[in-house]
């Protein structure tokens, strides 16, 4: 359920998952999105650090938390690909493994969504692990079980 203005901060699935969401009902959401190559995630996590370096200090896993949103124009400043997208009532959004996305509603809404993984996904769910170790994350679930 959706708020006028009500937001989703920027974050990537947990695990490095793939995600589906479908909006049901209501005000449309605004989405912002990185792609989960080397220059979008990594150009995202580097702005993140570069404006909040010291929250990072005493939080290293602050991305992870989906409590923080800034200007997608913070982005494009560094030259990191950032793309927009309305969403609809009836309409479906897919997130790719690693990709950043955010956003918020224009009114109140009904969504849904769930993640999954699909064979090409094994390898994005060892780069997680590997992310995961170096900011002190566990991870949601264990892909070497």
């Amino acid at each position: 359920m959706g708020c006028l203005f009500s937001s989703f901060c920027w974050h990537n699935e947990d695990n490095y998952l793939y995600s589906i969401n479908y909006h049901h009902a209501g005000g449309p959401k605004q989405w912002y999105g990185c792609p989960g190559t080397k220059k979008g995630a990594e150009g995202l996590e580097n702005v993140f650090k570069r404006h909040l370096h010291h929250k990072l200090q005493e939080t290293p896993d602050l991305l992870s938390h989906i409590t923080t949103m800034f200007s997608p124009r913070l982005l494009q400043l560094a030259s990191v690909p950032v793309c927009k997208l309305l969403q609809h009532p009836g309409e479906f959004v897919v997130t790719f493994p690693r990709a950043y996305h955010g956003g918020f509603s224009m009114g109140p809404n009904i969504g849904e969504a769930v993640n999954f993984a699909t064979p090409e996904w094994i390898s994005h769910g060892v780069d997680a692990n590997e992310y995961y170790r170096s900011i002190s994350r566990e991870t949601v679930f264990s892909q070497d079980r």
